[in-house]
């Protein structure tokens, strides 16, 4: 995990209070998976992806296919865009 990937996650974690339970890894990218006792999901952000890229699920199976959904989508948007640098 890279070194913003940790002060994002420690950052959000103390916000929050929250404890993680699980790190994900996809395609460089890397989270910490909380839960939320008053919604009872599985919540997490990506913590490489600077835009705040967040997703969850009711069960354990449900959040690693979310997690894995949430930064293939943003890797397609990125390489989707128009070039705007000329």
């Amino acid at each position: 995990m890279s070194e913003l990937g940790r002060s994002l996650i420690t950052g959000l974690n103390q916000a929050l209070a929250l404890t993680p339970t699980e790190e994900l890894e996809h395609h460089g990218c890397s989270t910490v998976v909380v839960y939320d006792s008053e919604e009872e999901i599985l919540t997490g952000y990506v913590a490489d992806i600077p835009a705040g890229v967040g997703f969850h699920a009711s069960d354990a199976a449900g959040l690693r296919e979310a997690f894995r959904e949430a930064v293939d989508d943003y890797i397609d948007m990125l390489t989707s865009a128009p070039d705007t640098s000329r």
